[in-house]
């Protein structure tokens, strides 16, 4: 028998033994192959189990090679005979061969698993992708397809209207964008206003330095090289006024050329102005014949028909419907023609409104201009005048100083000098007065020339106009001439047209040609000037470089001297630090000693307090101790009390706790109570809010529902198709069902498609008609089993429908709905979704016969297919249809909506079949019940039925006429005709609604006064529990406080004890302390006498050190000074030096300019070349065309004389246009030129007041002279008088300030205005007037007007003529065929009239558009000559303060040599100009600043508009990718069929793909399977054989897991075979492999047999020869 091994190790009979046998038998057995390397072998006694074995199997159950004495069966081997070591290795071969092919086959599995799990995976994408395009084959429906189609036409539209938006922004941004550019010139104007007055400010500066370096007595050279400077700047500044003249005068032509063309494109805008009028009223004229031909065309037509049907004998009803209809259109016309005749009326209230506020807004901005010219002219004015009264201010205080300085008798000298001043001042005036009053008179003669010039040029004008109408008249009258002569040569020209072509190509080369040759010419010239510029820039950057390097050797010469003068310094400072040093190191001796007989003392001094005070508080202490000890006696004593009344305490608390937790338990149970009224209430006012809300909703759906109106020409279409089914009839009434339905009111358009965040995909969210309104109903439907009242509801709904279609066509209706027909629509809704058959088997007979219903029958049926209950977006909160097979009311509102429009608009396939079901065949006389219901099947097929049902004994008696013999039949039906059928309430009835409206507003009120109870109970609740519990939470504080708190007796006892003890130390440190005081007394008398010994040592060193340090102080202040002299001259040559030269950067630009100039030189020159060789080309083909034309001279001959008189008309006429060109030129130059009598006046009476001002001013120094000698009340009076003066200057100049910026503001305000005016002017010009299109509505509503009157009076006489006899009804057809021929005729050239008044009107329209956007941008274009103007004014102004620079550079050079005073005088004035640049600095950043604050408003209108395009941008980008998907959509849709052929054959390969692989799979697998159980037998083999072979010969032991597999796991092995368990009846030893290790099991089996007892004392003889202790296992 086998023992089954057992993978635990008993612990208690562990022991390493020697083994010394011979020969044996190994076996085993693993659970596992998981092996530890190197681990060492037990002897170990294992708990192995008996198992008995009674089946014999003698054959071997392995496929290895087993070598010599083993037997080896699943795994699991037996060693027979004792191993040699050729028969290890050869089990050792084995094994790894085996462990070989396992390796070798793993990697074959695993391969064939991955293409087992890539095929698996492909079927899954490919069973998925077949599922989808399943769904997608069952989604592809024509509607589908159609809507899907509809959305992108949809979101096209959008595109397009987004674009519109664009467009929209662009055209404010371009207007906020003029409004910035304007406002940038402002800016660039105030910048440049204010840059000009720095550098004022930096010459008054400069002015100021050289004044105080002169007075200095320093700057000489700066002074004279800033008259060089000035100098060589004054005629740069002339250079640039050249330049800038000659670029005024430029501009003056461009601006004269320009105002010409502005001039003739307006001249010409009036006359196409007038084609477009005419050609408006010629359109609207031919369009109202057109409209009333065409109007005439139809009622001839429809006279023809109607004779044509009175004498054929039939047409009578469609007579009278014609006369019925005629009066409906009549009204309809007549209503039309009235809302026109309104439109008309206030479209020309509207024009009339805009033509007034454009001549308020005209005469507005007249007043403005004149109040901006008025405002410039005060502001002038008030310039002046501020400048007149500050001169005098300045002459007041003068005066003002020099009579106090009389007064003071000082001053004579200055007095003295100011005179001198003075009269010299007035000297200069005077020249200047003198010069302005030549140039004044100069200015006049010269703008009394220009005046003269503006006369001539005026009068030349009208000359030329008038010569050039009479030109533009003979030519007109020429080209009359020359086109009717043309117009024979037209047939005859075609041969010449390819060489003209030719010619006409070169031709349109030479502008392109002639451009890059005027543009190569203007770019070098441009070069040239920069080349020019940059020749400045670096004689500039020479000379700059050649001054840096002037500072830079006057710096290093400065640099020398410092350096002397430092190294002195410094050798000063180390002398007297040697001496310092000294004496500092002899103070820091004696303060050593002194510090240390003070220390000592200090020492011994402190310890005397410390001494003293333990003396003192040793007594202290003991006295202390002594109370502390009777204070805790006392203590303890209360503590006992204190804790007597805590255990009190605790029980009171305690007592209050609990009755505060019953409270908080009431008052727990009230919240709770409170909360829930609370939520009742408030869920019974939701619900009551709910219910108003949807009553509500549902009255102003039902009262506002959606009824389709169909329009006249449908039912008139449809009775005529009644009365003729002719093919052409039923084209003719589909054509205007769908004219009147596609994309009108009644038609939900298409579906909108949009984004869900909350699904991460596209969905259905809705149509594009919002204004369609259905019944509203959220109430769920159970579609398999809906409830008699959602039936009821459906019947009605389509009742309604139906109902008021029949009063449309036929002015009654018949439609009922009674329990009948609804309990019938239900049972038969039933049967077809029993039937669940497609919907394309059609009407189900079955299903309809059997409804069930005794009392009537089915008497026809209307179906239609559900179409929107599959299309609802998750995001409308509705039923998923086709899983739930629920739905809402309002969806199925819909489908009946649906259904009715569709028996209309898609019933041509069935020949208006449903149509006539449901508005019927004739006019309803007898009552007819329906009923209306949803069948839904469980293939989900969804169908719409409306069935009619009669009694059930309806019939037709037939009777006839026993005389005539004429059939009568009469229609009999007991359940309508007895009262059988009970009409049953509709729903949508509003007034059963609104009285539950006014019961649920009740219930509303109720539920809401409950609610607010509810509320007030619940928060007085709240606040009882919140009090209840605050107070529990209180007493349990306090109760564990007292608690937590300690007993005070027991440390009472403690501190009682200390205190004793501390007592008994205290007595004894007293004594000590005591002692210790007397010593101490002593030894401090000592160290006194020692310390002022040292006091004296210290004094006298302490005197020789400050001397020693003051004497260094100063020599180090004077190297301090030295040095930094020393490093400030550095610093400066240090910042010299870090000026960066700038003639290298100025001569690459020069380079640059130089190499651009050279390269447009060449661009020139291959320009000119280019244009020669097209000359040429161009002369070759006009001789190529010379060749053609002379073969045309025959023919042209007669056109020869009026082509000459054309020629020469046209030569006149182009002479003329020259000549009135160069008048208009001549004219606005001659208006160009500046006048200079207003400068030269301002300039004059500047001179002017400055002379009497330095009249006045000498005039004052004189009477200060004279002052000098006069008594003292003189002179005071003179004072006073000054002072006076003074102060009327200062208070004249103060008012004319604030006139003069009071006038600034006018001007400024003024200036806005009339920008404003002229901004609102130009917005108003731009609306287009509504009268014109309010006038042609007007005519077309007049026209159908007067043809409807025209239609019925044809209408009254086709049914008068229904009487005539035969004769005259023939001559009635006669008459109609005759007028409609003539009618058609009519229509036919008005029709043609209006295609020539069409184009003609599209021609003036665009050429009178042309026209203005050429006058738009000539107005848009900003004027050259004010911007050239004001760069001359500001060259000459340069030019001006250059001159002005030179003048005072010139006064410093001279006053160099002046004295002192002279030197003040011209500081102080240089200071005080300055001081004034300076203020007018600031006003003018100040103006600037707010200028910019404006451009910085309008650039954030224009960032936003920006912003609002970008997003508009965004928002077509995310529409134009919907557009793509729905694309991609409608794609799969349209070839879903196909795709999903393709799905099912690719899903068929990937799964027989699958198959395949999963066989390979299963193979390799089993291969593996079967070398793993190889591997396993080869390991059990070879690892028996080495153990026994290990054992036998006593050889170390080898690891037995050395080629272990980790892939072999979880096996469990069994012998099984008789010859191994026979082998059990010899003596042997069974060796044991096991996790982790193994062991020799000493357990033999038990077998039952003789040979057991045998074999137990063979184990004993074993036992004791070996010393192993063996373990007997029962069973």
């Amino acid at each position: 028998m086998w023992a089954k091994m057992n993978s635990k190790t008993s612990k208690n009979n562990k022991k390493k033994i020697p083994l010394a046998l011979a020969a044996g038998v190994a076996l085993t057995s693993f659970s596992t192959l998981s092996v530890q390397a190197d681990e060492q072998v037990d002897v170990t006694s294992t708990d192995n189990t008996v198992a008995e074995e009674k089946h014999v199997q003698n054959s071997p159950t392995t496929s290895i090679t087993q070598v010599e004495g083993v037997e080896v069966s699943n795994g699991t081997a037996l060693v027979t005979k004792t191993p040699t070591e050729a028969i290890v290795g050869q089990a050792k071969t084995i094994k790894e061969q085996a462990d070989q092919a396992v390796e070798a086959q793993t990697p074959a599995v695993e391969e064939a698993k991955k293409q087992e799990t890539a095929t698996a995976g492909a079927e899954d994408s490919a069973k998925q992708a077949l599922e989808q395009a399943e769904q997608k084959k069952k989604a592809a429906t024509p509607e589908a397809i159609e809507g899907t189609k509809n959305a992108i036409d949809a979101s096209k539209k959008e595109v397009t209207t987004q674009t519109e938006k664009i467009d929209s922004l662009k055209e404010q941004q371009n207007q906020v964008q003029g409004k910035k550019n304007a406002q940038e010139a402002v800016v660039k104007d105030a910048t440049e206003a204010t840059n000009n007055q720095a550098k004022k400010v930096a010459g008054a500066e400069k002015k100021v330095q050289n004044a105080q370096d002169v007075l200095n007595g320093t700057g000489a050279d700066k002074v004279i090289k800033e008259e060089k400077d000035a100098k060589k700047d004054l005629e740069a500044k002339k250079a640039i006024v050249k330049d800038a003249k000659k670029a005024l005068e430029q501009s003056q032509n461009a601006d004269a050329a320009k105002a010409r063309k502005l001039d003739d494109a307006k001249e010409l805008e009036v006359g196409q102005k007038n084609a477009f009028d005419q050609a408006t009223d010629a359109l609207s004229n031919a369009t109202k014949a057109n409209n009333e031909a065409t109007s005439k065309r139809n009622i001839a037509q429809q006279n023809k028909d109607n004779a044509q049907a009175v004498l054929d004998g039939t047409g009578t009803t469609a007579i009278l419907d014609e006369r019925k209809n005629a009066k409906a259109d009549l009204a309809t016309k007549e209503a039309t023609l009235a809302d026109a005749t309104k439109v008309l009326d206030d479209a020309k209230k509207t024009d009339a409104k805009k033509a007034e506020d454009i001549a308020e807004l005209d005469e507005a901005k007249a007043d403005a201009e004149r109040t901006s010219a008025s405002t410039a002219k005060n502001l002038q004015d008030a310039t002046d005048e501020a400048n007149e009264t500050s001169s005098k201010l300045g002459v007041a205080q003068q005066n003002k100083d020099n009579a106090q300085a009389v007064l003071d008798g000082t001053g004579t000298k200055a007095i003295l000098d100011e005179r001198n001043n003075a009269k010299s001042d007035l000297v200069t005036k005077k020249s200047e007065f003198e010069d302005a009053t030549t140039n004044l008179d100069n200015a006049k003669r010269a703008d009394a020339k220009r005046a003269e010039k503006i006369a001539e040029a005026t009068t030349k004008l009208n000359q030329t106009t008038a010569t050039f109408k009479q030109a533009e008249s003979d030519l007109l009258d020429a080209q009359t001439a020359a086109n009717q002569a043309s117009d024979d040569l037209k047939n005859k020209k075609k041969a010449e047209k390819t060489a003209q072509e030719t010619l006409d190509a070169s031709k349109g080369k030479v502008a392109g040609a002639t451009k890059e040759l005027n543009d190569a010419k203007v770019d070098l010239k441009a070069k040239e000037a920069t080349l020019a510029s940059a020749t400045g820039t670096l004689a500039d950057a020479k000379r700059a470089d050649a001054q840096k390097a002037e500072q830079l050797e006057l710096l290093n010469e400065a640099k020398t001297q410092a350096e002397d003068e430092e190294a002195t310094t410094k050798k000063a400072k180390t002398k007297a630090q040697g001496g310092a040093n000294l004496a500092s190191t002899k103070l820091t001796q004696a303060i050593a000693d002194e510090k240390e007989a003070k220390d000592s003392l200090a020492s011994s001094e402190s310890r005397l307090e410390g001494v003293a005070n333990e003396r003192d508080n040793a007594k202290t202490d003991l006295a202390t101790k002594q109370t502390k000890k009777e204070d805790a006696e006392r203590k303890l004593e209360d503590a006992k009390n204190t804790d007597a009344q805590k255990r009190s305490d605790i029980q009171e608390l305690r007592t209050l706790k609990g009755q505060q937790e019953d409270t908080k338990r009431a008052t727990a149970q009230e919240l709770l109570d409170a909360t829930t009224a609370a939520e009742n209430a408030e869920n019974a006012k939701n619900k009551a809010d709910k219910a108003v809300d949807t009553l509500e909703k549902q009255i102003s759906a039902i009262k506002n529902l959606t009824i389709p109106q169909l329009p006249q020409n449908v039912i008139a279409a449809y009775k005529t198709y009644l009365n003729d089914a002719s093919e052409a009839n039923k084209q003719a009434l589909n054509s205007v069902i769908q004219a009147w339905y596609k994309g009108g009111k009644y038609d939900f358009g298409s579906r909108q498609f949009g984004w869900s965040d909350s699904l991460k995909t596209t969905v259905f969210k809705g149509w594009t008609n919002k204004n369609i309104v259905l019944p509203i109903d959220d109430t769920v439907v159970n579609l398999d089993n809906p409830t008699d009242e959602q039936i009821q509801a459906l019947s009605h709904y389509y009742a309604l429908l139906a109902n008021n279609l029949q009063d449309q066509i036929w002015g009654t209706h018949n439609f009922i709905v009674t329990k009948e027909s609804v309990q019938g629509i239900k049972n038969i809704a039933k049967n077809y979704a029993n039937e669940n058959k497609p919907y394309n088997s059609g009407h189900s007979h079955t299903a309809l016969n059997n409804h069930g219903v005794e009392a009537v029958k089915y008497n026809g049926e209307v179906m239609n297919y559900t179409n929107t209950l599959s299309s609802t977006s998750p995001l409308e909160k509705a039923p998923d249809t086709e899983k739930t097979h629920k739905a809402t009311m309002s969806q199925l509102y819909r489908e009946v909506y649906d259904s009715v429009l569709a028996f209309m608009t898609n019933d041509i396939h069935a020949n208006f079949g449903h149509m006539k079901g449901m508005v019927g065949r004739v006019q309803p006389t007898i009552q007819s019940a329906v009923g209306g219901n949803i069948s839904y099947t469980k293939d989900n097929t969804g169908r719409m039925h409306f069935v009619k049902f009669a009694g059930k004994n309806a019939r037709i008696i037939i009777e006839r006429d026993p005389e005539t013999g004429q059939k009568t039949e009469t229609y009999v039906d007991e359940y309508y005709q007895n009262g059988i059928a009970k009409p049953l309430p509709t729903p949508f009835d509003t007034s059963k609604m609104e009285e539950d409206l006014v019961q649920a507003k009740r219930t509303q009120t109720s539920a809401l006064a409950t609610h607010n109870n509810a509320q007030r109970r619940l928060a007085s609740a709240k606040d009882a529990d919140a009090t209840a519990k605050s107070e529990l939470e209180t007493t349990t504080s306090r109760l564990n406080t007292l608690l937590n708190t300690q007993d005070l007796t027991p440390n009472a006892e403690r501190v009682l004890d200390a205190a004793k003890s501390e007592l008994s130390k205290a007595t004894l440190r007293n004594t000590n302390a005591s002692t210790a005081y007397k010593n101490l007394t002593k030894e401090i008398e000592t160290k006194r006498a020692t310390h002022k010994e040292a006091e004296k040592a210290l004094s006298k060193a302490t005197v020789a050190n400050k001397v020693a340090q003051e004497t260094l102080e100063k020599a180090t202040t004077a190297h301090d000074n030295a040095l930094d002299k020393l490093n400030s001259i550095k610093d400066a040559i240090k910042r010299t030096k870090a000026i960066k030269d700038l003639t290298p950067d100025a001569q690459a630009k020069f380079d640059t300019a130089k190499a651009e100039h050279q390269a447009a030189e060449k661009r020139l020159a291959t320009a000119e070349k280019a244009l020669t060789d097209l000359n040429n080309e161009i002369n070759t083909n006009s001789d190529a065309l010379n060749t053609a034309k002379a073969e045309l001279r025959q023919a042209e001959q007669t056109d020869k004389d009026a082509q000459a008189n054309l020629k020469e008309a046209t030569s006149v006429k182009n002479n003329a246009s020259k000549a009135l060109d160069v008048a208009k030129d001549a004219l606005y130059k001659a208006n160009a030129i500046k006048e200079l009598t207003p400068e030269a006046q301002v300039t004059f009476d500047q001179a002017e007041l400055a002379y009497n001002t330095a009249k006045t001013r000498l005039e004052n120094a004189e009477t200060a002279v004279k002052n000098l000698n006069a008594d003292l009340a003189v002179k005071r009076q003179a004072l006073a008088d000054a002072i006076q003066a003074l102060k009327d200057a200062e208070k004249a100049n103060t008012t004319a300030q604030t006139k003069k910026a009071n006038a600034e503001k006018a001007h400024v305000k003024a200036t806005s205005k009339l920008s404003n005016i002229q901004n609102a002017l130009a917005s108003l010009l731009a609306i287009k007037d509504l009268t014109p299109d309010a006038q042609v509505k007007f005519d077309h509503a007049t026209v159908d007007y007067k043809a409807a009157q025209t239609r019925l009076e044809n209408a009254e006489t086709a049914v008068k003529n229904l009487n005539a006899d035969i004769k005259v009804k023939r001559q009635a057809l006669a008459d109609a065929i005759q007028k409609l021929e003539e009618a058609e005729a009519l229509a036919k050239a008005t029709q043609a009239e209006l295609e020539v008044a069409q184009a003609t009107y599209q021609k003036a329209d665009d050429e009178l558009t042309a026209t203005r956007k050429v006058i738009a941008t000539l107005e848009a274009t900003k004027d050259l000559t004010p911007d050239a103007q004001k760069a001359y004014d500001e060259a000459l102004e340069a030019e001006a303060l250059a001159e002005k620079r030179l003048s005072d550079a010139k006064l410093a050079v001279k006053n160099l040599t002046a004295d002192v005073k002279t030197k003040q005088e011209a500081l102080d004035n240089a200071q005080a100009e300055l001081a004034q640049e300076e203020k007018a600095l600031e006003a003018l950043k100040a103006k600037q600043a707010e200028e910019e604050k404006v451009l910085a408003t309008i650039q954030a209108q224009l960032d936003d508009l920006k912003a609002q395009e970008e997003a508009v941008r965004a928002e077509i980008a995310k529409i134009e990718d919907s557009i793509k998907e729905m694309e991609r959509l409608l794609d799969s849709l349209v070839h879903a069929s196909e795709n999903y052929e393709v799905a099912k054959d690719e899903y068929e390969k990937a799964l027989e793909a699958h198959r395949l692989a999963l066989q390979t799979l299963e193979a390799e697998r089993a291969k593996l399977n079967t070398l793993l159980q190889n591997q396993l037998d080869a390991k059990a083999q070879y690892e028996a054989v080495l153990l026994a072979y290990q054992k036998a010969y006593n050889k170390p032991q080898e690891s037995l897991n050395h080629r272990h597999d980790s892939k072999v796991e979880n096996i469990e092995h069994k012998l099984l075979t008789d010859k191994l368990r026979t082998a059990l009846s010899n003596p042997a030893y069974i060796y044991v492999g096991n996790k982790p290790r193994y062991g020799v099991n000493t357990t033999l089996p038990n077998t039952g047999s003789e040979n057991s007892l045998f074999l137990i004392g063979l184990g004993a003889m074993f036992m004791g020869l070996f010393g192993i202790k063996l373990r007997r296992k029962s069973e």
